[in-house]
């Protein structure tokens, strides 16, 4: 059971919770970008949390199902069809051999994410199969993003299961509408003091905090580059030191980078504050052009909004 893909769209790659374990020896975890539209995408077919989905980033991508399946579509909306009908993102979808899932072209948002019942299936390389590029590991392909005429496997649901897990699907084939986010081009991200914030003085650290940033179109998994009003600074390079998702460095540019999944695992710029955890999946979701800006947030605050995320999902974390 399979998918054979028509078109990969600007750059698809599998991704499952991530690659831990292995950033002493400077492979970063990679894993979904926007986790929250990720973990929905499983949970509308009640698959295992971490069974690895498509990541979609912009659209254009097409496949063909050559066996019957049951898909879920979260993240942005690309305005997907199946044999030309237009359908909607946040909701599971049954396919028959033979049927066309088509992606269009995103208006908001960045990513979208496609689900398989039972999950798609490929060999793991140190226990995942995330795609990250920069380190050639996982995916279909030592860490390339998905190419045309390749071919999705997917694991077909047992006999047994199978009318338990229908029953199981039907009843949670939609999420909530209150639960579905709004993609906005303008986005306020709380963070939290970085471990180099006191070697700025107070009027830098405003300057940080009060600019309104232009996300630059160079911002990738690995980064979001912004733009703004250099913050003139002569904080000094620091002794490279490990790096969290989210660090914000801050270089001599005065432009703050944060660093996200697929990030470097060591660093030597100053890191003036550090995005939390959910702002880095707001993070996923922006354009080039759109624009952010940071708020402090209590640290103790961000982490108790966190596990009940993590508890809701069931995360491992």
């Amino acid at each position: 059971m399979s998918f054979e893909v028509i078109n990969p769209g600007l750059h698809t790659s599998l991704q499952d919770l991530g690659r831990f374990g292995h950033q002493h020896v400077g492979i970063t975890t990679g894993g979904p970008f926007d986790l929250k539209a990720f973990c929905w995408a499983n949970k509308l077919l009640a698959n295992p949390v971490n069974a690895p989905c498509l990541e979609i980033t912009l659209g254009q991508f097409s496949a063909r199902a050559t066996a019957a399946t049951v898909i879920a579509i979260t993240g942005a909306d690309m305005h997907a069809s199946i044999n030309h009908r237009p359908i909607t993102a946040w909701r599971s979808y049954s396919l028959a051999a033979g049927d066309e899932l088509r992606f269009g072209v995103c208006q908001q948002g960045m990513r979208a994410y496609l689900s398989v019942q039972g999950g798609f299936t490929t060999a793991h390389t140190l226990g995942s199969v995330s795609t990250v590029q920069r380190e050639k590991l996982g995916g279909l392909n030592q860490g390339l993003a998905i190419k045309a005429k390749e071919t999705l496997s997917f694991t077909p649901v047992s006999r047994g299961r199978d009318q338990q897990h229908k029953t199981r699907v039907e009843n949670q084939q939609k999420v909530p509408s209150a639960y579905q986010p709004a993609y906005a081009n303008s986005v306020t991200l709380e963070v939290f003091k970085g471990p180099q914030w006191r070697q700025f003085n107070h009027a830098q650290q405003r300057h940080f905090l009060a600019q309104q940033y232009s996300v630059l179109p160079a911002s990738n998994r690995m980064a979001l580059c912004l733009q703004a009003e250099p913050l003139e600074h002569r904080v000094a390079g620091i002794v490279s030191q490990g790096v969290s998702l989210g660090a914000i460095q801050m270089p001599p540019s005065g432009q703050p980078v944060a660093l996200l999944n697929d990030r470097q695992t060591i660093g030597g710029y100053a890191k003036i504050a550090n995005l939390t955890t959910q702002a880095c999946w707001q993070v996923a979701q922006l354009r080039p052009q759109d624009t952010v800006q940071f708020a402090l947030t209590d640290i103790a605050a961000a982490r108790q909004s966190l596990q009940q995320v993590y508890r809701f999902f069931e995360l491992p974390f």
